[in-house]
């Protein structure tokens, strides 16, 4: 595996608001990401519910990321303005705040931190109109915010938490953000629960292509529900950039299985896997095998 970065130490607030959120943020997570990436997330938040420190206690989920990641293109639909947020597992789930934040070019002493900065990585933000089904709605440019999420439970209480969402095209953000050439965002927690793809047309990017790259960015945990499309004729891998498919020493991803969290987005089957080697590279086909009830 690649040393990792800290993606938070590329972004500042836009405004003294959002860096005083930022920073305590980054005292939070003390230098040490643990990400939870949800992509094609839309507006739901039922994973900080699941994912807190205390449902990753009840789900048997040794590692509590501490940093939430979300990411989708469709900025017509989602909404991060301050309100409540329609919800099926809360008695209430409402976005108490919202802070745009930046690229920050400040300089750095860190050689791996500058040499991303120099990459610009967030210059990278691009929508594929065959990857997307409202191009259209999509933003001309990389916008990044830190949300606050407040939600009230019945079983867990009151949750508050700060997610950074991109909104970005998720196969884009994978390929710029996630995966550099000299190193990788730590994502131990990856959510695939709402597939997104075309709405349901799929275009070939069906969030299946990210699993056997898991252990190659830091993961521990696959969290998702029991649809897994994966179009063999007409999409194959190159629908993720050939570079990161062509890179030598790639370990083969295995799954097994962890616990049952239930209904999630009206999927009657979501379960954690705990991410192991095993397996040749990529095999798409055998671990979604591996991954039916």
């Amino acid at each position: 595996m690649k040393p990792t970065y800290n993606i938070l130490e590329l972004l500042e607030g836009a405004d003294e608001a959002g860096q005083v959120k930022l920073d305590q943020l980054k005292k939070e997570t003390a230098g040490e990401e643990n990400i939870l990436w949800y992509p094609n997330s839309g507006n739901d938040y039922r994973d900080l519910m699941e994912m807190s420190v205390e449902g990753c206690q009840k789900h048997n989920i040794g590692l509590a990321p501490n940093l939430f990641i979300h990411s989708d293109y469709d900025a017509r639909s989602i909404h991060i303005e301050p309100g409540a947020v329609p919800s099926d597992y809360a008695e209430e789930v409402r976005i108490i705040g919202c802070s745009e934040l930046t690229y920050s070019a400040a300089p750095d002493d860190a050689g791996e931190i500058q040499w991303i900065r120099d990459s610009n990585i967030f210059d990278q933000y691009h929508v594929r109109e065959e990857y997307v089904a409202f191009p259209d709605h999509a933003h001309k440019e990389s916008r990044i915010y830190l949300v606050d999420v407040e939600i009230h439970s019945s079983e867990f209480g009151k949750i508050n938490k700060q997610v950074i969402y991109f909104m970005w095209e998720s196969f884009n953000f994978f390929e710029k953000v996630i995966w550099q050439k000299k190193y990788r965002l730590n994502i131990t927690h990856l959510v695939k629960v709402r597939e997104g793809a075309g709405l349901g047309g799929g275009r070939g990017q069906y969030l299946c292509k990210f699993f056997p790259l898991l252990l190659s960015v830091g993961g521990k945990y696959l969290i998702t529900d029991d649809q897994h499309i994966y179009e063999t004729e007409g999409y194959g891998m190159d629908n993720i950039d050939l570079e990161i498919w062509n890179e030598d020493g790639l370990e083969g991803t295995g799954f097994e299985f962890n616990s049952t969290i239930g209904v999630w987005s009206e999927f009657d089957d979501v379960r954690s896997f705990r991410a192991i080697p095993g397996g040749d590279f990529p095999n798409i086909e055998g671990i979604i095998d591996g991954l039916r009830p």
